[in-house]
């Protein structure tokens, strides 16, 4: 199957841009998220061939750069996504000061989500699990966490309720939670953003997920919390992955039909591009801003 994406530059100077594609993941919080260029690609980012593999566009001026989808066989019905990342290439920047050098790089880039439909997915269920919940450090404060599993074969959003109770019955803690887009297949540690018992003992979490299956995912169990956690922190998506946020390249699809193999028709879909489709990635540099709320409340 073909299609086209097209590299815009609205500046004022000509840029070199880099392009390869990528595979998909979820981010702690839920939503997809995309995976570095150094990351090996096993799905939908392996199938992708770009026709060039870098582009110099002038001053408001566009190039077009054609790609081809070829799915291998035996890939299961369902949902895939993965994407193409269009980077700016700008070179390391660094400071030397005396004795001491100190070096930041940042690399400034655009997605262009790639959603591969594999034949009828109407039909797929949606399906998500409630793994277990555990008390862990998340930036360096105890919080609650519940390992969430997207075991189906579509993209899954959902919403719910966590509660924890200690020995006596008593509400200790109560959130409602919303995640974002789950990939298929994979699993997170989601971070409950509300304060966890300071008392050290054995408490007993509910947690609820409605993800429009037939029956919400619900776990019920007890988790044990320390003065100190003990847990591994659970730490975020790796520098490179990026949720799209903030212009950066303007990237966009020229062309958006495909053609599948066996008689399955895949529907590609390009997300998000003009007005979503965009991250720009900090390596070195990491601000949790999710945790931002949590400490002002502390």
């Amino acid at each position: 199957m073909k299609d086209a994406l097209i590299v815009a530059n609205p500046g004022t100077v000509p840029v070199k841009v880099l392009l390869y594609p990528v595979d998909a993941t979820t981010g702690q919080g839920g939503g997809a998220v995309y995976m570095s260029s150094a990351e090996p690609r096993k799905n939908v980012g392996s199938w992708i061939k770009l026709e060039n593999a870098e582009v110099t566009v002038p001053p408001q001026k566009q190039t077009t750069v054609n790609f081809t989808i070829d799915v291998p066989a035996g890939v299961p019905v369902g949902q895939h996504l993965g994407g193409i990342a269009a980077q700016l290439d700008r070179g390391t920047p660094s400071a030397t000061q005396g004795q001491t050098s100190f070096g930041v790089t940042t690399i400034t880039r655009a997605v262009s989500a790639v959603l591969v439909n594999i034949g009828d997915i109407t039909a797929a269920t949606p399906s998500l699990r409630i793994n277990g919940a555990q008390v862990s450090e998340v930036d360096g404060l105890p919080t609650l966490t519940l390992a969430v599993q997207n075991d189906s074969g579509v993209l899954v959003k959902s919403k719910g309720e966590v509660t924890m109770t200690d020995a006596a019955g008593k509400t200790v803690l109560t959130n409602q939670i919303t995640l974002d887009t789950i990939v298929p297949g994979t699993t997170i540690n989601y971070p409950v953003q509300a304060e966890p018992p300071a008392l050290p003992g054995t408490y007993r979490v509910r947690a609820t997920l409605d993800f429009g299956g037939s029956v919400p995912a619900v776990f019920e169990g007890p988790v044990t919390v320390s003065i100190r956690p003990t847990a591994t922190p659970i730490v975020g998506a790796p520098a490179g992955r990026v949720r799209p946020t903030a212009p950066a390249v303007v990237v966009a699809p020229a062309v958006a039909a495909a053609e599948s193999k066996g008689g399955s028709s895949p529907l590609v879909l390009i997300l998000g591009v003009i007005i979503g489709g965009f991250a720009i990635v900090s390596i070195g540099l990491v601000t949790m801003l999710a945790r931002s709320r949590k400490r002002a409340q502390r």
